[in-house]
């Protein structure tokens, strides 16, 4: 099961969106995390029962994204390997 978001410079699976800044087709810069962790935060409340295999995968997603995020805002940090 994929999980939704919508920011303001993207729209579609969460998955997708780490892919996508990975590649650097979208800025880090530009993604709300606190939208991203709302809308999981809405599905999970959808849910009848949480899905531990969901959760694992978007805490994983989502700490990859905080440490993206946080390199990137880092002082000399502008040489680090996003796929590191």
């Amino acid at each position: 099961m994929a999980i939704e978001v919508a920011t303001g410079v993207y729209e579609g699976p969460f998955d997708l969106l780490l892919q996508l800044i990975l590649k650097e087709q979208v800025d880090l810069y530009e993604i709300d995390l606190a939208a991203i962790v709302d809308a999981y935060l809405s599905e999970v409340e959808r849910m009848q029962a949480l899905d531990l295999d969901v959760a694992t995968e978007f805490l994983l997603i989502a700490a990859t994204l905080v440490e993206l995020k946080t390199r990137r805002l880092l002082p000399g940090a502008d040489d680090t390997d996003l796929d590191e």
